[in-house]
């Protein structure tokens, strides 16, 4: 009887472990969705603000804080990071 037992609230786990996946699933692929959306949105109204905003992401990602740039002085970047040509 206790393996009869344990066997059903085995099956019962991997159900609701299966359902659970594919509402995550679901949800995840939605918000991808609504992510690509809005990013296709924001492009069309500012391109050049999407491409920078964008860059920043990469950066964010790839540079730490033990990262050295070095960039040269006509670089996109180095401009605003420059503060010396931000504007007050």
């Amino acid at each position: 009887m206790a393996i009869r037992i344990e066997a059903l609230a085995i099956n019962e786990h991997e159900k609701l472990m299966a359902e659970a996946h594919a509402e995550a699933t679901a949800i995840l692929g939605t918000a991808e969705a609504e992510a690509m959306a809005l990013l296709g949105g924001a492009y069309r109204r500012d391109p050049a603000f999407y491409r920078f905003v964008r860059a920043l992401d990469s950066y964010d990602l790839i540079i730490d804080k033990n990262t050295t740039l070095m960039l040269p002085a006509d670089n996109e970047l180095f401009r605003y990071l420059d503060s010396r040509t931000v504007p007050r």
